[in-house]
């Protein structure tokens, strides 16, 4: 069975010299495709070079909600000028986090604007975190579909059923992350079955 890990980070800065052998191990294990994801402009420049260099490897470029409250436009328009490069393949990890409290919530909302409206321009996905932000991402989504096409990805999803069912009808994918896996991830796995398998990643 081949698999495809549409949402990890392996960007030199988290794992050094061991990265080679993380992907050994990840190939060994069946991986055969994996789309790197960027949270700043350093590691996004970084995801780009590591996609470059290695077969099977696809990178995305964003600011992470949780990182927002550090970075700056100039950083915002390093992720920019990567993005509109053709080197990477997605906008993100952009999104809401309700959950920590990293970045004002107007500072998340101001880049994840910035990040669906660069998304829409280039014609490429975006790559969504959300934690206790659901009804707000989904808002969001839904004003940026009046202006025009977006594909997106609800990455790590936790919300419920019906909001599942309301990010498919706005043409997102849905992705579950290790937690669907835990005993106390009933829910989660609840939410994952109803989700059509077109639009279900793991």
């Amino acid at each position: 069975m081949e698999l495809f890990d549409s949402h990890c980070h392996l960007d030199p800065m988290r794992y050094g010299g061991d990265l080679p052998g993380v992907l050994e191990r990840a190939r060994a294990a069946g991986v055969r495709f994996m789309h790197v994801i960027g949270t700043r402009a350093i590691d996004s420049a970084a995801a780009a070079d590591l996609a470059e260099r290695e077969e099977g490897l696809t990178a995305s470029a964003g600011i992470h909600p949780n990182d927002a409250a550090d970075a700056d436009d100039q950083e915002w328009e390093q992720v920019v000028r990567l993005v509109e490069s053709g080197r990477v393949q997605a906008v993100g990890e952009t999104g809401l986090d309700w959950y920590r409290d990293t970045a004002p919530p107007e500072l998340q909302r101001m880049f994840f604007d910035r990040h669906i409206h660069l998304a829409q321009r280039v014609g490429l996905p975006l790559v969504i975190h959300t934690r206790e932000s659901t009804d707000d991402v989904l808002g969001m989504l839904r004003e940026a579909l009046e202006r025009g096409p977006l594909t997106a990805v609800l990455h790590s999803f936790t919300g419920t059923v019906e909001q599942a069912a309301e990010a498919v009808r706005l043409g997102c994918f849905i992705g579950f992350a290790g937690m669907a896996t835990f005993r106390s991830g009933g829910a989660v796995r609840e939410v994952a079955v109803g989700v059509p398998a077109d639009r279900l990643l793991d």
